[in-house]
């Protein structure tokens, strides 16, 4: 066990989670990307980088334990500035997870990220985002009759008992759908061609 690379990513996932809770408490959370909640994710992404190249590949479990292989997966999911990096990684932790050193729905999560980022639908319903009725919701998902296979494919709960926990969570945090939809997306929209999302 590599424990200086475990407290390291661990501590790194805690700077995350905390400037998002300092955000939200403050109401600057979820209107559009913080400044200073994508400059963490920025720094991590930078740090991750030179992680998985010094251990010649992504984090293993059995190195960095279970708490330090999410919180790695948790830098990855946030590193949405970084294109290339996230599409890597994706197939990075998918080796892993084939080895055992890492978590099936782990890299079920990065690939749906990664589908929705580049405009594409989504396979296991992992990402969700505020619809026109002002619910969270799953983004468009490839073959939905199935999803809850796939899902179970890879440990992941049924999706409908997933979406009830996310919504409960987002309103016991006090997120709120945008009050202008349109204009949101048309930020998100500038932000994913800004970093090569999108054409």
């Amino acid at each position: 066990m590599n424990d200086t690379l475990r407290d390291e990513l661990i501590a790194m996932r805690a700077e995350d989670d905390a400037t998002r809770a300092r955000l939200a408490t403050a109401g600057a959370l979820f209107v559009d990307y913080a400044p200073e909640m994508r400059a963490v994710h920025d720094k991590n992404a930078e740090r991750l980088a030179e992680i998985v190249r010094d251990q010649g590949g992504w984090p293993k479990r059995s190195e960095v334990g279970a708490d330090g292989s999410e919180a790695a997966w948790l830098v990855a999911m946030h590193a949405i500035g970084h294109k290339e990096r996230m599409l890597a990684w994706a197939w990075d932790l998918t080796l892993s997870a084939q080895q055992g050193e890492a978590d099936p729905a782990h890299v079920a999560t990065l690939t749906d990220r990664t589908r929705v980022l580049r405009g594409k639908e989504q396979i296991y319903g992992s990402q969700v985002d505020w619809d026109e009725n002002g619910q969270l919701s799953p983004l468009p998902i490839t073959q939905p009759d199935t999803v809850d296979v796939r899902r179970e494919s890879v440990m992941m709960e049924p999706l409908a008992v997933w979406v009830a926990d996310m919504r409960a969570r987002a309103e016991a945090e006090g997120e709120k759908a945008p009050a202008d939809r349109a204009a949101r997306i048309a930020r998100r929209d500038a932000f994913l061609r800004e970093t090569g999302w999108k054409k």
